[in-house]
This record gives C-alpha cells, sequence and structure tokens, in this order.
C-alpha cells in the first residue's frame, strides 16, 4: 500500500514497516521486554528479539535499504538489556550493510552506551531529515510538514465486538503525519478509528488494507465502516 505525504510517496509494509526510497522506517522494538518480564518471575517465552531482527533482515533485503530509522523505543527497560542481548543484537548488527538512525524514545535510557556496540546514530526528537520530521510521540510534532512518528503503537478493530480481533495499523494523519505500529509483537496499543482528520490502514492477512474508505485512492480490498466495532 502506498500513500503520499505532502508530496513523499511512502510504502506502508505488512511487516510493519515502512518504505520510503532506499530508507526502512521502524517504531517501537522493545528490545529487552520479555528479559526484563522473566527477571522478575513472569511466564514470558523468548525469542521476540530474534524474531524481529529476522524480519528486519527480511524486509532490509527486500527493499535494497541503505538506512533504517527506528522511531524510538528501540529499548524497553535497562534491566532487560542484558549481555547476552546485547551481544546478540551486535553479531547480527554487524552483519548488515545499512546505516541506523534511532530517534530517542522515553524507554530509550540506555542508548547512549550501546549506540557503538550496535552501530547507529542517536538524534533527538524532532529533527528534520531528507524534508521528514522524526518524532517519537505523535504530540510531539511540530506540524509545519511531513512527519513519522510511533509511541502510541495504532491498532484498529475488526469485526463485530463479538469475534472480531485487534489487528496494528498506520495512521496518516491531516495528510502529513504516519504514525506507525509497534515493530514488535510484543506490545499492546491504542485503538484508532477513521475520522476527517485522519486515514487508517489495518495489517491484517498479510496485506495493508485502509479501514473505512473501500476502493479510495484505487487501492483493493479496503474495509468499510461496517466492518470495524464502533466501540
Amino acid at each position: 500500500m502506498r500513500v503520499e505525504l505532502d508530496g513523499i510517496e511512502i510504502e506502508l509494509l505488512a511487516e510493519r514497516a515502512a518504505a520510503c526510497g532506499r530508507t526502512v522506517f521502524v517504531a517501537d522494538l522493545h528490545f529487552g521486554k520479555s528479559e526484563a518480564y522473566r527477571a522478575v518471575g513472569a511466564a514470558v517465552p523468548g525469542g521476540d528479539v530474534d524474531e524481529q531482527l529476522a524480519r528486519l533482515a527480511s524486509i532490509t533485503s527486500r527493499v535494497g535499504a541503505h538506512r533504517v530509522v527506528v522511531l524510538g523505543d528501540l529499548l524497553h527497560v535497562t534491566s532487560g538489556v542484558t549481555e547476552s542481548l546485547v551481544e546478540r543484537v551486535a553479531t547480527w548488527r554487524a552483519e548488515q550493510p545499512w546505516s541506523m538512525t534511532l530517534v530517542r524514545g522515553n524507554h530509550d535510557v540506555a542508548a547512549e552506551a550501546l549506540s557503538a556496540r550496535w552501530q547507529f546514530e542517536l538524534i533527538e526528537s524532532g529533527t528534520v531529515q531528507e524534508g521528514i520530521e522524526l518524532v517519537h510521540d505523535p504530540d510531539q510534532a511540530s506540524g509545519r510538514g511531513v512527519w513519522m512518528a510511533g509511541h502510541i503503537h495504532p491498532a484498529v478493530w475488526i469485526g463485530r465486538r463479538a469475534g472480531g480481533m485487534r489487528v496494528p495499523c498506520f495512521c496518516v494523519r491531516q495528510g502529513v503525519g504516519l504514525v506507525l505500529p509497534a515493530f514488535s509483537v510484543f506490545t499492546s496499543g491504542v485503538r484508532m478509528r477513521p475520522d476527517g482528520r485522519q486515514r487508517v490502514f489495518a495489517i491484517a492477512g498479510g496485506r495493508v488494507l485502509e479501514v473505512g474508505r473501500p476502493g479510495a485512492n484505487g487501492t483493493e480490498g479496503s474495509l468499510s465502516l461496517g466492518h470495524v466495532a464502533t466501540s
């Protein structure tokens, strides 16, 4: 699915990422979340980081990415950043041919200490690069041009109240802003609905489908409002 933000074409990917030219954008990976939960005795399975690394490597290979931008919350909490996790990501990162930029998110307390080993540039939220304002929280966007954000883990409920399902989604706000879904599957999120100010694109069945505007912009398989729970 492709959308245009004030003249900039963005491709929305079913793997919870977006691409603009040779740059891939992701948000809210929350590395170390499962490690932090297990450290306090929660019965949480591992493998979430390895799954994300494999998915990101697949996306960047397919796109031919030169760069990856993480729109905040690469990390979850400092207690989850174990030496095993650090080494695993460092080994994987050394195999990737693209550069990486991290927009500082509210969870990225330990980011500076990892920037060298994980080979990324750390920038502050609100930095403008290549005509796009990069922010973590959508509320931090200046509104003076095209922007991208994460933070709220947008999701939409598809189907009736009973028997429906919650799926991640992208939100395009006022034609200039894009909020990405959490790249991590180990997250909750904020329910979105399409309205006069924002368009909602659900990720379902390995596809990106616009919710609420069937056939909009020539897209196929868009979901009507009748398939979106009203509360």
